[in-house]
């Protein structure tokens, strides 16, 4: 049993989890829920906030390259001050990362509390893929032109339709990894129930068009199938078991998909992928030309953010986001920059496969997809979403003691 501090924790680390769903939804007009929640909980954690600030060998091997890079481009910034810029610190990527932190020492304490997290941000995708199935908070954007006709993307509460659909995604896929591999310790019939809600919440995904949620979603499956087969002793029957089980699901259901209306705009945005709207002026493609185009000048220290602002308006005659976090890192920070906040990425994946590896967790690898298109195609380092999924498996890897085997600190290496 919990004692109530920690249940207290707990429900207000759950309601943080719940609200990324809702993240845009904004009654008083001043700040999120997603806010209110963050704050709540931190409020929660304030009696015992020195085993939230704990730093110990383990969780330093993660913590290190990220406050390392943090510091590393506030340096930067510093240095490349300017009449355009004078900005030196991004407020929002401090918060995430501390607030990241946090929730990692959390595990310390509750080592399921982590796991709650996750279901009830599967359970927020629930609720917003039901509230948009009865047309409640739905708001509509140009999608695509299919045969002369605007096909719209829909959203919720006016939320990004990718940003949207990657978390409604990623709540059918923490669903999928709840069902095999059940830490919560849930009854069949609950988890059968759970698994009859994913099309639902796909269904939901779909209406966006988002072609990066559809991407999260192959992906998570194919980690899934490459990280069993590296595992296993039988590597070649699990690849054909494997192949023939994905063309078994993968062939129909994209049948079926392709014979819904509502893919229309999905179909439509996948058609043009790569054509005239991904290169014209202010698309993604067009963007990463034109950064990579200015790296060059100061390859190894970067610009810092106050040096970026004056770049990108140089260049664009705008500021711009990158909506890539890796040309972020190189733009803000150089070569240098780039190598911490990467060195911070592949512990998380090697830290996700070891935990798949040696205790059979599903989740970790499941969730590696989402954090790559938040680091590839949007600003992951501002994200809230991304920075929970990497605190959920620095987090399980670090004090997973409900598991039969805890990681030491030999796994680590």
């Amino acid at each position: 049993m919990l004692n109530n501090r920690f249940a207290v924790q707990r429900f207000f680390l759950c309601l943080y989890f719940f609200s990324m769903t809702i993240e845009n939804f904004n009654p008083t007009g001043y700040f999120s829920i997603a806010k209110l929640t963050a704050a709540c909980y931190l409020l929660s954690v304030l009696p015992s906030i020195k085993a939230f600030i704990f730093l110990s060998k383990r969780s330093l091997y993660f913590f290190w390259p990220i406050l390392t890079f943090l510091l590393w481009i506030t340096l930067s910034s510093l240095f490349n001050v300017n009449s355009f810029s004078s900005r030196v610190l991004d407020v929002e990527v401090l918060q995430n990362i501390l607030l990241f932190m946090v929730i990692v020492n959390h595990a310390r304490r509750d080592s399921l509390g982590l796991n709650f997290g996750l279901f009830a941000f599967a359970f927020g995708s629930v609720c917003v893929s039901v509230l948009l199935f009865f047309n409640i908070g739905v708001t509509e954007s140009t999608g695509a032109i299919v045969n002369g006709v605007i096909v719209y993307r829909t959203s919720f509460f006016n939320a990004g339709p990718n940003e949207l659909s990657i978390k409604l995604v990623t709540g059918a896929i923490i669903i999928i990894g709840l069902y095999f591999q059940n830490p919560l310790s849930f009854t069949k019939k609950t988890r059968l129930i759970l698994m009859c809600l994913v099309p639902i919440i796909l269904w939901a995904a779909l209406k966006s068009g988002s072609r990066t949620a559809l991407l999260v979603f192959l992906l998570a499956g194919l980690f899934w199938y490459f990280a069993s087969v590296l595992v296993s002793q039988n590597k070649l029957k699990i690849m054909v078991v494997g192949l023939v089980g994905i063309l078994v699901l993968l062939v129909p259901l994209v049948l079926f998909v392709a014979q819904l209306n509502v893919a229309e705009t999905l179909i439509a945005r996948m058609a043009e992928s790569g054509g005239e709207s991904d290169f014209s002026q202010g698309g993604r493609f067009m963007i990463w030309a034109g950064f990579l185009s200015i790296i060059g000048d100061n390859p190894i220290f970067g610009y810092g953010l106050s040096g970026y602002d004056q770049v990108a308006y140089n260049v664009f005659g705008a500021v711009y986001s990158p909506h890539n976090v890796l040309l972020e890192a190189l733009i803000y920070g150089g070569v240098i920059g780039f190598l911490l906040y990467f060195t911070f990425l592949v512990k998380i994946f090697l830290a996700s496969y070891k935990m798949f590896r040696i205790r059979g967790e599903i989740l970790p690898v499941l969730l590696l997809p989402t954090v790559l298109a938040y680091v590839i195609a949007l600003q992951g380092l501002s994200e809230k979403t991304c920075w929970l999924i990497l605190a959920y498996i620095v987090g399980r890897f670090i004090f997973g003691l409900d598991r039969k085997r805890t990681m030491g600190w030999n796994d680590l290496r």
